[in-house]
C-alpha cells in the first residue's frame, strides 16, 4: 500500500479508522511533508508536523502518526507476523 498527498486529497475517505496490510513505512523528507501542506492548503501546528516524525534512534519511521494527523482515531495493522491485528495507537 502506498499513499501521496494527492490520493489522500482526492479520494475523499475517511482515515478515522484505518486498518493496514502491514504496519506501513513513512518516506517523506519533513521540508517536503511540509511545501505539500502548503500547496494543498492544508495547516498544521510545528507540533503536529513534527509528530509525524518522531521515532527512536536507529529504528523505522512508520506512518501511524500521519493516519491521525489525516483524522484516524484508530489505526491498526494485520500481517504483523503474528496473525494478529497490531494496534498503533486509540
Amino acid at each position: 500500500m502506498g499513499l501521496d498527498f494527492n490520493s489522500v486529497k482526492y479520494l475523499g475517505v475517511s482515515f478515522e479508522r484505518t486498518l493496514t496490510l502491514g504496519r506501513q513505512g513513512f518516506y517523506c523528507p519533513p521540508a517536503k511533508f511540509k511545501r505539500a501542506l502548503k500547496d494543498f492548503g492544508m495547516t498544521a501546528t510545528p507540533d503536529e508536523i513534527n509528530r509525524c516524525f518522531r521515532h527512536a534512534p536507529m529504528t523505522a519511521l512508520y506512518a501511524d502518526e500521519f493516519f491521525h494527523f489525516l483524522g484516524a482515531k484508530e489505526a491498526a495493522a494485520v500481517g504483523g507476523g503474528n496473525g494478529y491485528p497490531s494496534r498503533f495507537r486509540s
